[in-house]
């Protein structure tokens, strides 16, 4: 049950950091991208025109993820299309999430595998 929780919790956080990156996007300027960084097991929305990391999230401490289609950084275009549509997965304990940023202006679409 909590790990449900802790999931559902993760997965809702991403997508609304994803939104906050389109929203800074489409509002001040082009550069706003969520970068996936391996080595610390964690995400962040990095502005470069200010040199500065305006969020972090660290995975729970036994996730993975594997970059299936795309690069570990998600941009938005000024319309707020993906500039990089694909997909990764998230391993969390002994369940799989695969999450798929598609062509277009939606954020993402989750899939338990």
């Amino acid at each position: 049950m909590m790990d449900s929780l802790k999931t559902k919790q993760f997965f809702s956080q991403m997508e609304s950091d994803l939104l906050l990156t389109q929203q800074l996007t489409m509002q001040k300027h082009e550069g706003y991208y969520l970068m996936f960084r391996k080595s610390k097991n964690d995400y962040i929305l990095y502005d470069p025109v200010n040199k500065e990391s305006l969020l972090q999230r660290t995975l729970p401490k036994d996730w993975r993820y594997q970059m299936n289609t795309m690069s570990s950084t998600i941009r938005f275009r000024r319309d707020g299309t993906i500039r990089q549509p694909g997909s990764m997965r998230f391993y969390a304990g002994n369940e799989t999430y695969k999450v798929t940023f598609p062509f277009g202006t939606s954020r993402m679409r989750l899939d338990e595998l």
